[in-house]
């Protein structure tokens, strides 16, 4: 059963998170995952959305999405994300 990871993303600094976008496909591509929207420019059509970047990635498993989250080397990457930005990250399993 695929699983999702799903972050909206408020940008704090650029500079940062966009180095952040380089690093990330570098220990991304490595594992089972894929992007599956990435999206600055979406169309809100219910509620406030005030995130300026929304990420939706997909996994086969919870288990392949967790051992690409726990990676030192994505933790890293963490660490610089939300150095540069604001936001909400959350896991959801599919049907």
């Amino acid at each position: 059963m695929s699983v999702y990871f799903i972050a909206n993303i408020d940008v704090t600094d650029p500079a940062v998170y966009g180095e952040y976008g380089k690093r990330f496909y570098e220990v991304f591509e490595k594992y089972k995952g894929k992007v599956l929207a990435l999206d600055q420019d979406y169309e809100v059509l219910e509620v406030e959305w005030t995130a300026d970047h929304t990420v939706i990635l997909e996994f086969p498993t919870k288990a392949d999405l967790k051992e690409w989250y726990e990676l030192p080397a994505y933790q890293e990457l963490i660490a610089m994300r939300t150095s540069a930005s604001n936001g909400d990250v959350v896991l959801l399993q599919g049907k």
